[in-house]
């Protein structure tokens, strides 16, 4: 069974994930992700300590870690954190969806 997992995403990584151009995320292991697992991404500007109402669910398709290695996760990954391959699954809360937002401005 999967589970949901509400998280802050920083500005910086949330606008990428949403767009499509990033597809991971690198977190501290303390909630035992499994694949299939939903994320609740809330963007967070931590520069002002509050959330900006901007959201997107995306489920961990892949998971690298030290229980789940790769060739140099041995070396290179510290054991409190694991990186999540991702996929959104949920069309972003609180802003027009990409494609209407790239016709407005072309």
């Amino acid at each position: 069974m999967s589970t949901s997992h509400e998280l802050k995403s920083w500005p910086r990584f949330f606008s990428p994930i949403i767009a499509g151009n990033r597809r991971h995320e690198l977190r501290r292991n303390d909630r035992d992700y499994r694949v299939g697992d939903r994320l609740v991404l809330r963007e967070f500007d931590e520069s002002l300590g509050t959330y900006t109402g901007r959201e997107c669910t995306a489920v961990v398709t892949s998971i690298t870690s030290r229980d789940e290695p790769c060739a140099v996760s041995a070396e290179g990954l510290n054991p409190d954190f694991c990186i999540l391959t991702i996929r959104v699954a949920a069309q972003p809360k609180g802003h027009e969806p990409l494609a209407l937002a790239a016709a407005a401005t072309g």
